[in-house]
């Protein structure tokens, strides 16, 4: 049922709370999908693992023309 949390969250104008060990595991996996690319490893500037998801993801800008790696 998290779509429907998500959906609630989003009604409500609520950010999610995500767990340390949820960014940890979708940060490697981002990671390991960026490692793929011709220019691997992330950018200097998104040491921080949740502006890096949020970037690689789509759901922040970026100006590095690798992201978002999923859409």
């Amino acid at each position: 049922m998290q779509y429907a949390s998500t959906t609630v969250r989003r009604a409500v104008a609520r950010e999610a709370d995500p767990s340390p060990a949820g960014i940890a595991v979708a940060a490697a996996i981002l990671d390991e999908l960026l490692a793929r690319r011709t220019v691997a490893g992330r950018p200097a500037d998104l040491g921080d693992d949740l502006a890096f998801i949020r970037a690689a993801s789509g759901r922040g800008e970026h100006p590095d023309p690798r992201f978002p790696l999923i859409i």
